[in-house]
């Protein structure tokens, strides 16, 4: 080979070595890239995806909160809600944590919603109404709201609601049956509902309502989170 041959392969292969780094390089900041981009949809879907803290966290009112400090080893009656989620799935409440409080006669609940049943995403645009197989309506002491991406939360805490215990100190709920309904505070419609065909005819199906408590629901005593 000549010396005009040897010096042409040399620039050659130096002009291909560049186009290598050239398209390494451009590999490498793509991938980057999308590594990147991958990684802040994850933290985004995790962060707007979490929920709330006081959907499961105990709140109570001032007045169990003074029981509490007063009292040594202070335990509430955890209720586990059986029926938690409506049809849609747009509305989820606490199964695990919701809580009684039998010294200020207080039962809390924490509550999901989706955000899209209420005409905004302000605060208080819900009416939480409580109430037994007789009709009688219990008052709505607290409501601590928050929201996270598409869904609003709240954790709602209602009064004088008198359960008996029996001799072991559970609660009993013999002909007893508490049953929650959402309420749109704008037009006071139903938050949620759904149409169901029956025979021959649809019908508008309530989906915002929740039975809280019947004669069969399990209990357990729960360590007081101050």
């Amino acid at each position: 080979m000549s010396f005009s041959d040897q010096e042409f392969d040399e620039v050659r292969d130096e002009r291909e070595s560049k186009s290598f780094r050239v398209v390494k390089n451009t590999f490498k900041g793509i991938l980057y890239g999308a590594s990147a981009l991958v990684w802040v949809l994850i933290l985004a879907v995790l962060f707007t995806t979490r929920e709330a803290d006081l959907y499961t966290e105990m709140q109570f009112t001032d007045a169990t909160q003074k029981v509490a400090e007063e009292t040594e080893d202070y335990k509430v009656h955890q209720v586990i809600i059986m029926g938690f989620m409506n049809q849609q799935g747009s509305i989820t409440l606490s199964s695990s944590t919701c809580f009684y409080a039998k010294e200020t006669q207080e039962l809390e609940i924490g509550v999901k919603y989706n955000k899209k049943l209420t005409d905004n995403d302000t605060e208080d645009a819900i009416v939480y109404k409580l109430v037994d197989k007789n009709g009688k309506v219990y008052p709505v002491l607290q409501v601590k709201e928050d929201a996270i991406g598409r869904y609003g939360y709240a954790r709602v805490c209602f009064g004088e609601i008198e359960i008996p215990t029996n001799e072991k100190g559970n609660l009993d709920f013999a002909g007893m049956e508490l049953t929650l309904t959402l309420y749109r505070k704008s037009d006071g419609e139903l938050l949620a509902t759904y149409e169901k065909q029956d025979g021959e005819d649809w019908i508008t199906v309530n989906d915002a309502e929740f039975i809280i408590v019947a004669e069969n629901s399990p209990t357990q005593k729960k360590e007081f989170e101050d």
